[in-house]
């Protein structure tokens, strides 16, 4: 049975990686091209429209999807049920949205953000036709199905994207490039998951599913607003030029990390949902977990904030130099990651999403307290009191793991100690080689090489544990064996 978990974990997560960067780095592509055609105010733009069109899309779902996957069984009724609601609450919160995009325009003072708002709505109804679809593949931990959905939908839509974006098409590229693959992904999902809705609507399901879907709902609500909150707050009170640049930075620094992260996150909460009922088993693989994703975690974000420069100029060009220093002070931030998500996915698996609401309402208590205190010393600032806000909130989101399992901060720091100062040193190192080399592809290039010989130089220096679990994710990667070999994993 262990060994049934571990090989259906380890293929989930290569698989989920290859869906969900795949997926991810293509979009990235996309803005990278925007990023060369539109100056930075522009882009900050579509920033703020996105913002509503997150909250929306967290809205239409109502948490049930998660429900689906956390809930031992699960019925044609269930699904039935949750796809016709998600169906209607699309229609309606799309229609809310349209006839509210001229009000939010003037809210920015930029009236084209209207019509672009408006068609991204039609969007929020193409995902929620395969919403359930993918709960299903994803409770069976089919990841590879997800994959090949994502691939045909990401290369068809980003390439549309492109095309508009190199005609002179600007916005309107991002805009086509997400109703395409929204439209997509869902047709796929259709095609992959071979079920279809019956004419079955039970109001005893959802009200079975209610209290768990629900708290998730404003949980996530209040995540996606209040991660946009800054958005919201420098795009108001300084300018869309601000809003650019940093956005721009989140979107480096969230590729990697938050999408690795995501990526476990996926095959964890379904994994865990499993061994709900042993703690021991629950720890072990909270800790491993945690381990996995925190190597992955300091060691890019150490490297990606050391090479911010050259790589920022080298991808998006001299205009967006501002956004470096934003960049890499997310990064900081961007290390944490992996404690937080690893502690809130232990919540949800054990079904309790009352405790996970309650460590949402909290932490975004936090942020409105920076959001007082610092946007009145401009960007920069903000930032830094993103990094702080984080570090705070690792107390709380900490304390119910130590009551489920017994798995401390004190605990988690001490695991994660080694790790940190491999990646500081790191980060350090790179950042005084690149001061001996000229240009930006020089130093963008020995940083890279540098920063790999460090973390597989470090590598052969952990703990078995973390090595057996690398080697695991590396094997099942094609020419993973190789480079486990060349690593001595």
């Amino acid at each position: 049975m262990v060994d049934t978990l571990r090989q259906k974990a380890t293929s989930g997560v290569v698989w989920s990686a290859f869906e969900r960067f795949g997926q991810q780095g293509c979009v990235f592509v996309v803005q990278l091209v925007l990023a060369r055609l539109l100056a930075p105010e522009e882009f900050g733009l579509i920033a703020m429209v996105v913002v509503f069109i997150a909250i929306c899309t967290v809205l239409i779902d109502a948490g049930f999807s998660r429900a689906l996957v956390q809930r031992k069984e699960v019925t044609d009724s269930d699904l039935s049920t949750v796809f016709y609601f998600n169906l209607i609450v699309s229609f309606v919160v799309a229609g809310i949205l349209y006839l509210s995009a001229p009000v939010i325009a003037s809210f920015y003072g930029f009236s084209e953000l209207s019509q672009i708002l408006r068609f991204l709505s039609f969007g929020l109804i193409l995902n929620a036709l395969g919403a359930v679809h993918r709960s299903i593949l994803t409770r069976n931990l089919l990841f590879k199905k997800l994959f090949w959905v994502s691939f045909p939908s990401v290369l068809i839509s980003g390439a549309l994207g492109i095309a508009m974006a190199y005609y002179d098409f600007g916005v309107w590229s991002l805009v086509a490039q997400s109703l395409c693959m929204a439209l997509i992904s869902s047709l796929f999902l259709w095609l992959y998951a071979a079920w279809r809705p019956s004419l079955v609507f039970d109001v005893g399901c959802l009200k079975e599913m209610f209290p768990y879907g629900a708290r998730l709902a404003v949980s996530g609500v209040l995540d996606q607003g209040f991660q946009n909150i800054y958005v919201l707050i420098i795009g108001k009170v300084f300018s869309p030029i601000e809003v650019g640049y940093f956005q721009r930075a989140r979107a480096f620094q969230q590729l990697p990390v938050a999408n690795f992260q995501s990526v476990l996150s996926r095959v964890a909460f379904p994994l865990l949902s499993t061994i709900q009922g042993d703690p021991i088993r629950m720890k072990n693989a909270v800790r491993k977990s945690l381990l996995v994703g925190a190597l992955f975690a300091f060691t890019v974000m150490a490297g990606l904030s050391a090479v911010a420069e050259p790589m920022v100029v080298l991808l998006i060009g001299d205009k967006w130099l501002p956004s470096v220093p934003i960049l890499q002070v997310l990064c900081i931030a961007g290390a944490l990651f992996p404690m937080h998500s690893v502690n809130t996915n232990l919540l949800m698996a054990m079904g309790r999403a009352d405790w996970f609401l309650r460590l949402e309402i909290l932490k975004k208590l936090l942020v409105v307290v920076n959001v007082l205190i610092t946007y009145r010393f401009g960007v920069q600032c903000m930032v830094l009191g993103i990094v702080i806000t984080s570090a705070i909130s690792l107390i709380p989101n900490t304390y119910y793991t130590r009551r489920l399992i017994g798995y401390t901060l004190m605990m988690q720091l001490r695991d994660v100690l080694p790790l940190a100062i491999m990646a500081g040193l790191m980060h350090l190192l790179v950042r005084v080689a690149m001061g001996f080399v000229p240009g930006a592809l020089a130093q963008l290039l020995l940083g890279a090489l540098l920063g790999v010989c460090i973390v597989a130089l470090t590598l052969r220096f952990l703990g078995q544990e973390v090595k057996k679990e690398v080697g695991l994710l590396l094997s099942a990667l094609p020419l993973g064996c190789q480079i486990k070999r060349m690593l001595i994993l």
